[in-house]
This record gives C-alpha cells, sequence and structure tokens, in this order.
C-alpha cells in the first residue's frame, strides 16, 4: 500500500504559459516510477481535461487525462448524483461542452453556474440577469473564487471577481467547486483512495493551494513560484517551503525510506 498520494496544481506550479517549470517533468517522472497516486487539479476550465493532458505531451512528458481534475468534472458529479437538471450555465460553448448536460429550467433556474468568465460576451444585461435570478432565489456555483489569473500578458480578472461582486450584493454566498473548495480535493482523494492525512499538496497559490490542503488535512509544501510573492507564507502557513520542484524529490524520497536520499 502507497504511504502517500500527491496533488498537485497545475499553472505557476507545473507549467506557466505552456512550458514547462523547473522540476516539473523530473517530479512528475519519479512519481510515476515509484508509482506514487497523484492528481493535477487546476481551477483552469478553458482547456478539458484531454487538451491538459496534450499540453504536458508537448512539454515532454505523457500524462493521461484521467490524471486531471478540474471544477467541471466536481460540478458534473454534483449535478448527477443530485439530479439537478434547472441551472444556467454561464460560461463558453466550450466550456459547456466539457459538462456534456444542458440544463432546463422555466422561469428561475434552481442554479447559477458561473464559468470561464474571461471567455464570456460579459456585459450590463448579462450581470443584470444573474443578480435578478439571485434575488428571486437561485443558488449560485462557481468554478473559482479567484480574482485574477496569470497571462502571457499580465494578470487578468477572473471569475471569482465577478462571483464576489454578486455575494456583496446579494449577502449570498456562493458554493465553491474550485479550490481551495474542498469538494474538488474529495475528487481527487476519492480518486486515489488514500485518506487525506496521507496527501502532499502542493502549489504556488497560498489562497488556494495551500489553504485548500490545510483543509483537507494535507501536508501542504508552497513553491516559490507562479503567483508566488514575498512573504506569502505568513499568510496562509504551508507544512514547507521550496524554491522549486527539485526539493521536493529528497522529500518524498525520505517518506519512502530510499537509501539514495540527498
Amino acid at each position: 500500500m502507497n504511504k502517500i498520494g500527491v496533488i498537485l496544481d497545475l499553472e505557476g506550479t507545473l507549467i506557466s504559459n505552456g512550458e514547462a517549470l523547473l522540476g516539473s517533468i523530473k517530479l512528475l517522472e519519479y512519481l510515476m516510477e515509484k508509482n506514487i497516486p497523484f492528481r493535477i487539479i487546476t481551477n483552469t476550465v478553458s482547456k478539458s481535461c484531454k487538451e491538459l493532458s496534450f499540453a504536458f505531451h508537448n512539454v515532454g512528458i505523457d500524462i493521461p487525462e484521467i490524471y486531471f481534475i478540474n471544477p467541471i468534472v466536481t460540478v458534473k458529479g454534483f449535478l448527477s448524483k443530485n439530479h439537478i437538471e434547472s441551472f444556467w450555465f454561464v460560461g463558453s460553448n466550450d466550456t459547456k461542452s466539457q459538462l456534456g448536460i444542458d440544463g432546463k429550467y422555466k422561469e428561475i433556474p434552481e442554479y447559477i453556474i458561473l464559468c470561464d468568465f474571461e471567455n464570456v460576451d460579459c456585459n450590463y444585461e448579462l450581470l443584470n440577469r444573474i443578480f435578478s435570478y439571485i434575488h428571486k432565489g437561485s443558488k449560485l456555483l462557481t468554478m473559482s473564487q479567484s480574482k485574477y489569473y496569470l497571462s502571457k500578458s499580465g494578470p487578468k480578472l477572473d471569475t471569482g471577481a465577478f462571483c464576489s461582486m454578486f455575494e456583496n450584493i446579494t449577502g449570498i454566498n456562493s458554493i465553491l467547486f474550485g479550490k481551495p473548495s474542498d469538494k474538488i480535493y474529495q475528487e481527487a482523494i476519492s480518486q486515489m483512495n488514500i485518506e487525506s492525512s496521507k496527501i502532499i499538496a502542493i502549489g504556488d497559490d497560498v489562497l488556494t493551494d495551500i489553504k485548500g490542503g490545510n483543509k483537507m488535512s494535507a501536508y501542504s509544501i508552497l513553491v516559490k513560484s507562479g503567483k508566488y510573492k514575498k512573504d506569502d507564507e505568513t499568510k496562509i502557513k504551508p507544512n514547507k517551503v521550496v524554491e522549486n520542484l527539485l526539493e521536493i524529490i529528497p522529500f518524498l524520497k525520505k517518506i519512502n525510506n530510499e537509501k539514495d536520499v540527498l
């Protein structure tokens, strides 16, 4: 039986704008060589799990698509498990196709699902329609509460910025399916069939990766890459801080009691 399982963040931790970050390939190769269960979880929904798998192929390593989990996977399971048909999906057609389920409602949807606002033609009419439905009783589901994401041209507003606006105006709390929600972590843990206390959660963002890992009682490791800013580790304390992913391999070897620990 494996002693540990690993949950890794994607953008800013393993890759950045389509390029592998220092140590990411070697770490993934080590996990596969030692048959250590792992999952890559991301709040990114603009690419399907299949597309993410292909992106890793392009940087030099083959990771099956089943190893990737995004909020779409989690929401799809929630809708199916609870037999929910009354919902309005607010997102791009590409992302909607990942969900594979069409919402049905007459006047007011039971749920509003907010997704990839960066790919939606966002205008006053759309925002006011969402506000009106929430005001009349619709529940708000969101893929992300992140206020921004990093792009090649710099930081850009993310779905969480709009979600926060609706929460502030209406006084309701959205139901989060992306990090740091326990829902997406539970999906990964369930797939690996490992106790949360035996999970190592690795990421660059203290507000999503470290906060989410800590909530699940996982051993959290903050990587100084991507969204990391100086002294982030003082805001939400991780169990360990590393400069890059290469530093994690000796740590995992020590846990596995391997003889060639550096």
